[in-house]
């Protein structure tokens, strides 16, 4: 493995190698011809880093990865046929480790079930197998379709607002009864694509105390509306599949299972 060379890329600074560019549609092109079951490279995430191991200046491997948390990334690999059973998914992630941005985070890796030579792949290492966990997608309509829903239970008001760490992130924070200072109601985030016509849905949590009370579904709908007037038209999020009140909720919402997955840790 002392002839591999591993570089470590931003998107900004990937996009602008046309090589690189080619290279890598090529490396998902006789990937997924291998193994049509594989899930598809990250292109519609905006904030995601390329981690390419390199032989005689050509990608053999690719590995993209975007945080979820300060914690914990979700990850997503390809090596190429022709140089599978080198170990090259255990060096990446060894290298990975060895950034001191990274050393202390946690690896998530999606599979989907009918993939065998990616689970294959992934359970030779050893990680801990977790709850399997579905994606779930929501078309939205134009903003001014939106309408409000009927119920027969009163909600607190609820004050929004948003906020951006990256240009690409939008932060929801939620306050009852006044603007928020302290998120002390709900919060949640959304990285749009690169066109800004999707974003992928994270991290939505009502606090314990307040669950119940149907201010989660209030505090979705206003994020839906906020992001359907910024013309995001579609919107996609993973869930654990046990995790059945955040699944009704987001059923409530409009948002309908696609896909399952198997969900490792590294």
């Amino acid at each position: 493995m002392s002839d591999t060379v591993y570089s470590l890329k931003t998107r900004a600074e990937f996009s602008a190698s046309r090589k690189e560019l080619i290279a890598l549609e090529w490396l998902c092109q006789i990937c997924h011809t291998e193994d049509p079951d594989m899930l598809p490279w990250p292109k519609e995430v905006p904030e995601c880093l390329f981690f390419f191991g390199s032989e005689n200046d050509e990608i053999i491997a690719a590995l993209g990865l975007y945080r979820l948390d300060p914690d914990s990334c979700e990850i997503k690999m390809m090596t190429s046929p022709e140089h599978r059973r080198r170990g090259l998914f255990s060096a990446m992630i060894d290298e990975l480790y060895s950034h001191p941005e990274y050393n202390d985070t946690n690896f998530f890796f999606c599979v989907r079930p009918d993939d065998r030579i990616t689970r294959l792949a992934v359970e030779s290492l050893n990680p801990e197998k977790l709850a399997d966990s579905f994606r779930m997608d929501l078309n939205l309509p134009a903003p001014q379709k939106f309408m409000s829903v009927p119920t027969d239970y009163e909600v607190p008001p609820l004050f929004m607002t948003v906020s951006r760490e990256e240009p690409s992130q939008l932060f929801y924070q939620f306050a009852l009864n006044g603007p928020v200072i302290v998120p002390d109601a709900a919060f949640c985030r959304a990285d749009l694509t690169p066109q800004g016509t999707g974003a992928c849905f994270f991290n939505f949590e009502v606090r314990p105390k307040l669950r119940g009370k149907h201010l989660g579904e209030t505090a979705l709908r206003m994020v839906l509306r906020d992001l359907a007037s910024r013309h995001v038209d579609h919107l996609w999020l993973h869930v654990e599949e046990d995790a059945e009140a955040a699944v009704n909720l987001y059923k409530k919402t409009g948002f309908r299972v696609t896909e399952t997955l198997s969900m490792y840790l590294f």
